[in-house]
């Protein structure tokens, strides 16, 4: 069943439909980046220290840029009260929403397109306005999000969380840009060609005037050893931004990250099993390098869960270096998606977000050298 969210969020959300086009806390205040962990929903709740509730996929750990050490927040990720996630992105997918201008540009975009956006790997948002001379990019791991339904050839949003979001840990990173890094962001969409779920371009946002023919669809994606940009973000605060496009097979973790930062990394990335060819196993190790690239197999979420892959499966897609810095992309490191495009974040943390990632990172898989 479809639900109006206008009706459901109209009060709630009001406010923050005049601070759009920026990464927005759950009470409307601006941040120049948010970051949000999400706890899966589990299934076996004797190996786990959750309540009932708790178990059920809902909450989540948020950092609002280096203005807070990262946080367990007790507010259910589909409520419609007290969510970043949801309140930066009411006023472009709400039924009913008034950000379809001529000066805004809106794209939501996986590496398979709609309808199958279900199965897309690599997966963000992308929202622009020349008036505001501002925008949004969104990173995330979460599959059918947003879950969009066709109407009168507009699109809008069916569900605020779909039921296969929650089973899983999920990572969503939001950043905040201003006016000069317009031409980074139509570099990173030209690079990496993401095929497009749903996009509203304004005839005045020239830059991006080039997506209403869907010209970065599957048939015009090029190969690409991999490219790095200097992104920076509304505070002035610079991320490392590694692109792929699609076609080559390589994993960008042990191939980029690592050797760009000279250090070993862990990854969290959905890598569940081995992958075979022919009866061969593939190894995704990442021991053949310079740099270790080892993947979590026990993580933990704060004092409230804990758990190995043999038991639940964690989407959340993220990387800690050796020497401080927290990655967040939408690469699957299983060997029959590392043809696909996308993007891995980094930044050197600060108040405590490192802390916490490194503290959750109880296992990882082993280098014999």
């Amino acid at each position: 069943m479809r639900l109006d969210l206008s009706f459901l969020l109209a009060s709630a959300l009001l406010p923050l439909l005049c601070h759009s086009f920026a990464c927005l806390d759950g009470k409307g205040a601006i941040h120049s980046w948010w970051l949000i962990r999400q706890i899966p929903e589990v299934s076996e709740p004797a190996v786990y220290r959750l309540g009932a509730d708790l178990r059920k996929g809902t909450y989540f750990f948020l950092t609002e840029g280096n203005q807070n050490p990262t946080r367990f927040h007790p507010t259910k990720i589909q409520s419609q009260r007290n969510n970043p996630l949801m309140g930066t992105l009411w006023p472009f997918f709400g039924n009913g929403s008034e950000e379809h201008s001529e000066d805004t540009f809106l794209v939501t975009y996986n590496d398979r397109g709609f309808p199958q956006n279900d199965s897309g790997v690599s997966r963000g948002f992308v929202m622009y306005s020349q008036k505001a001379r501002r925008g949004v990019w969104i990173i995330h791991s979460a599959e059918e999000f947003p879950n969009l339904f066709e109407e009168d050839g507009e699109f809008f949003m069916d569900s605020v969380i779909p039921p296969s979001m929650l089973r899983k840990g999920q990572t969503f990173l939001c950043l905040s840009f201003l006016e000069h890094e317009l031409p980074k962001m139509v570099e990173i969409l030209r690079t990496t060609k993401p095929a497009i779920v749903y996009s509203h371009v304004g005839d005045s946002v020239e830059e991006f005037l080039f997506l209403k023919e869907g010209s970065i669809g599957e048939e015009n994606r090029e190969t690409s050893s991999g490219t790095v940009s200097r992104f920076q973000i509304a505070d002035g605060s610079v991320f490392d931004v590694f692109l792929k496009s699609g076609g080559e097979r390589f994993d960008v973790y042990s191939n980029f990250v690592a050797p760009f930062y000279e250090t070993d990394l862990v990854v969290q990335s959905s890598v569940l099993q081995p992958e075979f060819v022919d009866n061969v196993k593939l190894s995704m190790d990442g021991c053949e390098g310079q740099y270790k690239v080892t993947n979590v197999t026990t993580t933990a979420f704060g004092n409230y869960l804990t758990f190995d892959y043999a038991h639940l499966k964690d989407n959340s897609k993220y990387a800690i270096t050796e020497n401080g810095h927290v990655c967040i992309g939408d690469f699957d490191r299983k060997f029959w998606h590392l043809d696909k495009p996308g993007v891995v974040a980094c930044t050197k943390s600060k108040r405590g977000v490192y802390s916490h990632f490194v503290a959750s990172v109880q296992r990882t898989s082993s280098c014999r050298r």
